[in-house]
């Protein structure tokens, strides 16, 4: 039986090395650029980070203090040298071995922060409310029985803003079994859908947190 947590920790011991950056890509983080322009916000939450790519492209667009979650070792292990965030090889070789953990850099631009938490936890206890909350690809990895509870918290845990990105538009064949079709505005709210390539869409909603 599928397990969003237990797939991502496993997958993501080799995402990136054998990430491969395609068109849809492009499109997608130009999608994402174009959905907040104009939008103000100062800090930003990003849930489900991966090895940074979205965290990096968006910490160059605006000076903001910047929080990047997931529950895979390996993966925030990758996003923090990819924000510039120095640990030890010793710290490295534990943070591997476990879950639960924070590095932290502080720049001019804003703070930087990784934080390697599990999906349970991060439902049941919710990190720091930040005025943007961004899920890129993260949503449409969770199975219909619990995407509204995750959403939900996106939704908690943004001031102001929350952005999605998934796939949207139904594909021919079979779809692989970590992967949904869900009707985002019925989870999300009001939001408002920018097209990022032909099966991708960036929503953009307003969060609840005060």
């Amino acid at each position: 039986m599928y397990d969003p947590e237990t797939y991502w920790i496993e997958r993501g011991k080799t995402y990136e090395e054998r990430f491969v950056r395609r068109a849809a890509h492009a499109s997608q983080e130009e999608a994402i650029l174009a959905a907040l322009e104009g939008k103000g916000y100062r800090s930003i939450l990003e849930v489900g980070c991966g090895f940074g790519r979205i965290g990096a492209l968006l910490i160059k667009k605006v000076p903001v203090d910047y929080l990047g979650i997931d529950p895979s070792p390996d993966q925030a292990i990758a996003a923090a040298k990819r924000l510039g965030i120095d640990f030890t090889p010793e710290e490295e070789v534990s943070f591997r071995a476990s879950t639960g953990w924070e590095v932290t850099r502080e720049t001019r631009a804003g703070t930087r922060a990784i934080r390697c938490v599990s999906l349970e936890d991060f439902v049941a206890e919710p990190q720091a409310a930040a005025d943007l909350v961004v899920a890129v690809e993260v949503l449409m990895h969770q199975p219909p029985e619990t995407v509204g509870a995750f959403a939900e918290t996106l939704r908690r845990q943004s001031r102001r803003y929350v952005l999605t990105a998934d796939w949207d538009v139904p594909v021919a064949g079979r779809i692989a079994p970590w992967n949904f079709l869900h009707d985002y505005p019925s989870i999300l709210g009001p939001v408002k859908r920018t097209a990022a390539g032909p099966r991708q869409g960036v929503y953009v909603g307003r969060g609840l947190a005060r």
